[in-house]
């Protein structure tokens, strides 16, 4: 089903706004591909300006860019 002014169906919409830490199973539900400890390890390697970057990807990264153990 195409919309008007050749817009995304919902499906192709809902794909994707899906977060980077998700993965589609093959019945349609959403499984995280990284822990929080993976965030964690990745996120440390990050500067101050990035996290704050990688804070808006979604809220799981914003949970986890706010650990107090990064910020140090």
């Amino acid at each position: 089903m195409k919309r008007a002014g050749g817009a995304r169906p919902a499906g192709a919409e809902a794909q994707r706004r899906r977060s980077p830490t998700q993965a589609t199973t093959g019945a349609g539900a959403v499984e995280p591909q990284m822990g929080l400890p993976e965030l964690l390890h990745v996120f440390s390697f990050l500067e101050a300006r990035d996290m704050l970057c990688v804070a808006q990807v979604d809220k799981v990264w914003n949970e986890a860019s706010r650990t107090k153990e990064l910020w140090r």
